[in-house]
């Protein structure tokens, strides 16, 4: 019907990566992460948009430490998968 219409795909990879120097470093894993998007123009001033991040529910490390005195180690994990829809209008 004369609309313009946008769609994406994109890809991320981190390869595996030490969290430091210091003899107690841990090694982070690798991960590939996939985002996907679909946007349609309805119009001048309307636009949809059907959208995913981390399409496979990817659980990457963003950061990660030790404790020196007990061991334990600490992960910030990424955000899982999102799928959204959203509707813009402009005035």
């Amino acid at each position: 019907g004369g609309r313009d219409a946008y769609a994406m795909l994109g890809a991320i990879y981190k390869g595996s990566a030490w969290n430091g120097v210091s003899p107690s470093r841990v090694q982070m894993e690798s991960y590939t992460l996939l985002d996907a998007n679909f946007t349609i123009d309805f119009g001048e001033r309307m636009t949809g948009r059907v959208f995913a991040h981390n399409l496979t529910n990817e659980r990457n490390e963003l950061a990660i430490s030790r404790n020196e005195a007990t061991g334990e180690i600490t992960k910030t994990i990424g955000r899982p998968r999102t799928i959204g829809v959203k509707f813009s209008y402009s005035f």
